[in-house]
């Protein structure tokens, strides 16, 4: 008994290659769609979830504002303008005698 396989031919062939090649079609296109949303929120999905900071806060704000130390109150009384009176005005009313002060405990320290 010879038995030889057979071996279908023509076109009853043709169709079993195309429903595969349609099924990897289908294969590689899901593939493709999960790479790209997996990279989407590797590159975005950080800024959908709020920050720790937002939403664990162990110690309270403190709002007590120590008060303004003079010269700074003085620098913000200047004038908002860019004309030459007030520049001039300005600089009149700044205190520079004071100005190298320290300048003088600094050498000391540096003499020592």
């Amino acid at each position: 008994m010879d038995f030889q396989p057979s071996i279908p031919t023509g076109p009853s062939l043709t169709p079993a290659v195309g429903k595969k090649s349609s099924l990897l079609r289908i294969l590689l296109v899901i593939a493709a769609v999960l790479v790209v949303l997996a990279l989407w929120v590797w590159f975005y999905g950080g800024s959908l979830l709020p920050s720790p900071k937002e939403t664990y806060n162990s110690q309270p704000t403190i709002g007590i504002k120590p008060p303004p130390e003079p010269d700074v109150a003085a620098l913000q009384k200047q004038s908002v303008s860019d004309d030459i009176t007030a520049i001039e005005n300005d600089l009149n009313a700044t205190d520079l005698e004071n100005l190298d002060l320290e300048l003088d405990a600094i050498d000391k320290e540096f003499a020592q």
